[in-house]
């Protein structure tokens, strides 16, 4: 059996893999186990390789990593039609594992929907903030962590839709071996860089200048760089610019955030913050970051000063 792993969620595809590896007993056996790089290799030495039997056992693996090929943009000059007549009469010794970091595969290629009845095709899409809650709430359960509900609506709100870091930061608490109450849960599990950029800005429309500064002190110790703070902060400023748009059109916080697939408290937390500002002036300040952004990198204004001027600039769009 030859695969096609591909998806963004890389901590299950990495564990698919490992399964793979694992029923072909090539887990612990270098000798059977051989990695590939599309963009790097060529694709006849994946296939000499693949027709040689293995040695000293029943079956070997080869992956073959970065397949962009199967996607819209592709980074090597493989030749589908070379790897199709292969997979029309593979060897029965070799299982061959194509890995894809994208969450779609080109079917309108010629030869990607040919691989996709030849090979075993195993999607593993990112998580989204709904699909998150519900797989949290399983991990808690598997690895019995003892927490309350405001303890995990902190985990909902920090942890990103990564499962790999879901991972790790459980493994953290589990390992604090007593109850998880919000008070743990916020000393344990670091705030993202989001949260901090979103207090800022909600400190900014409630005209809370003093401490929206004071956030960007504590960002700037952070040796977080202006122009990634602009990033952010124009991510936030954009879903604010969504919630203002939707509200007018008279959807409720539950209908928003199953349209923009986002957490329903941070939704609610927007939905109070657009009161003060019209879609028309959250546009204006998207606009301005998007210059800003240009001028900084053309060097044509200092990034510090440059940041601190549109910080001020959302609050006299209010006034």
């Amino acid at each position: 059996m030859n695969y096609v792993l591909y998806g963004e969620e890389h901590y299950l595809l990495k564990e698919a893999l490992e399964k793979i590896k694992k029923e072909a007993g090539c887990d612990q056996n270098a000798m059977n186990l051989i990695t590939y790089h599309a963009r790097q290799d060529k694709l006849r030495a994946v296939l000499d390789d693949a027709m040689t039997v293995p040695f000293f056992a029943e079956q070997k693996v080869i992956v073959v990593d970065h397949c962009d090929f199967l996607c819209a943009k592709a980074t090597s000059d493989w030749n589908l039609e070379e790897l199709l007549a292969y997979l029309r009469k593979p060897l029965a010794s070799t299982v061959l594992v194509l890995l894809v970091h994208h969450d779609k595969l080109d079917t309108r290629k010629k030869g990607v929907k040919e691989i996709q009845k030849l090979c075993r095709c195993l999607s593993f899409a990112k998580l989204d903030e709904q699909r998150k809650s519900a797989v949290l709430r399983e991990l808690i359960r598997q690895k019995k962590i003892r927490i309350d509900e405001p303890a995990f609506h902190v985990l909902e709100l920090r942890l990103p839709a990564d499962l790999q870091v879901i991972h790790q930061q459980l493994d953290k608490l589990a390992l604090y071996g007593d109850f998880v109450d919000e008070k743990i849960a916020m000393a344990m599990v670091p705030k993202p860089l989001e949260e901090d950029v979103f207090a800022m800005v909600n400190a900014i429309i409630a005209g809370k200048m003093k401490q929206a500064f004071a956030l960007y002190r504590d960002l700037e110790a952070l040796h977080h760089d202006a122009i990634y703070l602009l990033a952010v902060l124009a991510s936030q400023l954009r879903f604010l610019y969504q919630v203002a748009v939707l509200m007018r059109k008279g959807y409720r916080q539950a209908e928003i955030a199953d349209y923009l697939h986002a957490h329903p408290y941070r939704v609610k937390l927007s939905m109070q913050s657009v009161q003060l500002l019209s879609p028309n002036q959250l546009w204006k300040l998207l606009a301005k970051c998007a210059q800003l952004d240009q001028n900084m990198k053309a060097g044509k204004i200092d990034k510090r000063l440059g940041f601190e001027l549109l910080l001020l600039d959302i609050r006299s769009d209010q006034l």
